[in-house]
């Protein structure tokens, strides 16, 4: 890179790089994003949603009366269960929104019979998922 004072790109310390950090990627209008289940499995059945980016906002909505759990950690699901470290949300149409940076959400089914259906609305960033790190801590893990 050029270190000539004149030049429009400016310095290379002053380039304003696209991360978790950088403020103006959560700012700006997200790419849109929607999936969805109308088969969630009954008694413990659970769902990843991989983000292809990292996100700025996450709506869940349920479809049907079957309650289920949105949660940001699945490896140990009894911890996450035992410890309440879930939202549930258990009317038709009943839906949370999150203003969170993540890669990927949990959903289960919170019932022990009926198989259970949901949407998900997210708001893309720019930002690739290869910059997010790991959830955990109080509140999502302990």
């Amino acid at each position: 890179m050029s270190a000539d004072p004149r030049d429009p790109r400016g310095p290379v310390s002053f380039r304003y790089q696209n991360g978790l950090g950088h403020m103006p990627a959560y700012m700006v209008a997200g790419h849109p994003f929607i999936t969805g289940s109308a088969a969630l499995a009954a008694n413990g059945g659970e769902h990843t949603i991989s983000f292809p980016y990292v996100t700025r906002k996450i709506t869940v909505i349920v479809n049907g009366d079957t309650p289920i759990r949105v949660h940001f950690r699945s490896d140990d699901i009894d911890r996450v269960i035992a410890g309440n470290h879930f939202i549930t949300l258990d009317g038709d149409e009943e839906s949370m929104t999150f203003n969170i940076k993540c890669k990927e959400i949990f959903i289960s089914n919170a019932h022990a019979t009926n198989a259970a259906g949901y949407t998900v609305y997210a708001e893309l960033t720019s930002i690739a998922t290869a910059s997010m790190y790991v959830l955990t801590g109080s509140g999502i893990t302990v």
